[in-house]
């Protein structure tokens, strides 16, 4: 098949089906009505490409005489021609209009090498005026996919977001879904459900765009709202989230098998689908997992759970508020509930419905690398962990300040830079660790980490620096600074960093250390398993998490223990000593005695 363009029939690649837009009619002398999008491009007797709306009667379209553009005040389906060989042009009621030039990009989530790959592929896509880009995909983790898809939720991109859920696809219900996960093992992670809802009388809080009035109002009579004109929610309506009014992408109803019912000390009872997500003080939780007692967050503060009903075999229908902008989160009932958010790969240190959890924290203050999340109180413990780099614009110089005073413990203080140099970043580990009561350093001299470290005791005369010593079939542990082979800091060997990885996994999974971080959490999101450690996936960075990691093999030395009265894996309750012994070893390392300066290469 071919079509019109230009006075020849041509070949051309398909049609494209563009979306429901508002739609515009163009009337020109002789022709018949023409709808089609205001940025719609007709060609002129003068050889120019001109958009509908910014058409004037003084232009001539193959003879004929322009009129008007008028708004028709609806949306509908449109539709566009793609790549109409040698003239991206085809014909409509004896006028010429451009056609969409187009390139596809499927799973671009798992496309190695983004960066460079689309530098190589941008020439094509700038080339034409009207050129369109389409790129599908399952998530990947808060990848180059991620980011594109926040920015086309944000609208600061140019680009349109579309979300389609695995059950909005016709004959995938819970039977498909069973069937799959039966297919993979029963791996919740890679199936990648997102998670249900709420019943139809919950309440929710929006704003309106134009009127700027607040309204409460059932989210079903919301959805309802959403059904009965042709404006889009996204531009009707604001959703309220702990982080106030926040732009979303409307309603979405959907059919679950089990419900249960949870009332609270001081908030409404609300009933949801078993998955749904509330905010507890170390992340969100699914209703299904809530016990008796658990605190979860309200826009007051918190509330303790007082009864909890559950029926597996309930079938009603539920609602979701869509891509809330603001941190997945917004009020049900007066409760902070979840929405959908990317999740990690498959084979990460944090399973996937961990990551999920994690929501980061908008900082209180920001510049120049240094985000803090909490202001340093008096007679609090913290712990200041670093990960040096060459400042050469490849990996970061980075350190997380801790708290440690209690657990679940708290990054209150993140700092990311990859052009630094060690003087000048021992000089900001310096002032903060100062900052926050003196904090106790400790650095990682795998490379020249080394140098921070002696600015820090040399010139800086720091005294709360952590010292590390060779122990024997133990590996490394904290020493008080004397003797020959002392390290001012921890050199990371494989049996520090197996014993860190394993203990910040159970740290994160039993929800005993709250990661503020959006960059710490976007690097958990690609720490995976690679042969018998665990590293970044391609094109992604860790140094962030080695921040984690290092703390984490810290809070287990004596040393700690002392320092915060705190024996972190007597803590971890869910543990038992028979599954920890297998687990703090897990990559299969043999101890002979030797002293282990295998130092891990980045």
């Amino acid at each position: 098949m071919k079509i019109l363009s230009q006075g020849e029939f041509r070949n051309f690649q398909g049609v494209s089906y563009m979306g429901n837009k508002p739609v515009y009619t163009v009337n020109i002398e002789d022709t018949k009505p023409i709808r089609c999008t205001s940025d719609h491009k007709f060609l002129t007797d003068g050889g120019e490409w001109v958009q509908a709306i910014d058409m004037t009667p003084d232009h001539v379209l193959y003879g004929k005489n322009f009129i008007n553009c008028e708004p028709a005040g609806y949306d509908e389906p449109v539709y566009d021609i793609i790549e109409v060989e040698d003239t991206n042009s085809y014909t409509v009621e004896g006028v010429e209009v451009h056609n969409c030039a187009f390139l596809y990009l499927d799973e671009c989530a798992f496309i190695e090498g983004y960066d460079e790959f689309f530098a190589s592929v941008y020439p094509t896509i700038s080339s034409g005026e009207n050129t369109k880009l389409l790129m599908t995909s399952t998530p990947k983790g808060l990848n180059h996919f991620y980011k594109t898809c926040k920015g086309a939720e944000e609208g600061t991109n140019g680009y349109e977001f579309v979300k389609v859920m695995w059950n909005d696809v016709p004959g995938r219900g819970e039977k498909w879904k069973k069937e799959t996960l039966e297919a993979l093992d029963h791996d919740e992670e890679k199936f990648n459900q997102e998670y249900c809802c709420v019943k139809g009388n919950t309440l929710v809080t929006v704003r309106d765009k134009t009127t700027g009035k607040v309204l409460t109002m059932s989210i079903e009579k919301l959805y309802e709202d959403q059904l009965s004109g042709p404006s889009k929610m996204q531009d009707k309506y604001e959703i309220l989230t702990p982080d106030g009014f926040s732009h979303f992408h409307g309603v979405r109803k959907q059919i679950a098998t089990g419900i249960i019912k949870i009332s609270f000390e001081n908030a409404e009872t609300i009933e949801c689908s078993l998955d749904h997500k509330f905010q507890m003080r170390c992340g969100f939780i699914e209703a299904k997992k809530l016990a008796i007692g658990d605190e979860i967050q309200t826009n007051e503060g918190f509330t303790n759970v007082s009864f909890i009903q559950k029926d597996d075999s309930e079938i009603a229908p539920v609602y979701d508020a869509l891509h809330v902008e603001k941190g997945h989160k917004y009020y049900t009932n007066g409760l902070v509930s979840h929405n959908c958010q990317f999740i990690g790969s498959s084979g990460t240190l944090i399973s996937g419905h961990k990551l999920k959890n994690l929501s980061p924290f908008i900082p209180i203050a920001q510049s120049e690398g240094i985000k803090q999340y909490d202001k340093p109180q008096k007679e609090r413990i913290y712990t200041l962990i670093a990960d040096v780099s060459r400042g050469k614009g490849l990996d970061y110089s980075t350190f997380s300040i801790m708290d440690v005073t209690e657990m679940p413990y708290k990054q209150v203080c993140a700092f990311r830079d990859n052009f630094i140099g060690p003087v000048d970043f021992a000089s900001i580990i310096f002032r903060f660790a100062n900052l926050y009561n003196e904090a106790y350093v400790m650095v990682e001299i795998n490379d020249i980490g080394g140098q921070v470290s002696d600015v820090l005791y040399l010139d800086f005369g720091y005294e709360n620096l952590i010292f590390t010593e060779n122990a024997g079939r133990s590996g490394k542990r904290v020493s008080g600074g004397f003797g020959k082979n002392v390290d001012r800091g921890v050199r990371t060997t494989k049996s520090v960093k197996s014993i860190g990885c394993s203990i910040l996994k159970m740290l994160i999974e039993q929800e005993q250390m709250i990661v503020c971080d959006f960059d710490t959490i976007k690097e958990l999101s690609r720490f995976s398993k690679k042969g018998a450690s665990y590293e970044a996936e391609s094109g992604a960075h860790d140094d962030m998490v080695m921040t984690l990691v290092l703390f984490s093999w810290l809070v287990e030395q004596t040393y700690f223990k002392d320092i915060t009265d705190i024996n972190t894996i007597m803590r971890l309750k869910e543990k038992t000593d028979d599954q920890l012994d297998s687990e703090l070893l897990p990559f299969g390392f043999i101890q002979d005695g030797r002293e282990d300066d295998g130092a891990v290469n980045w």
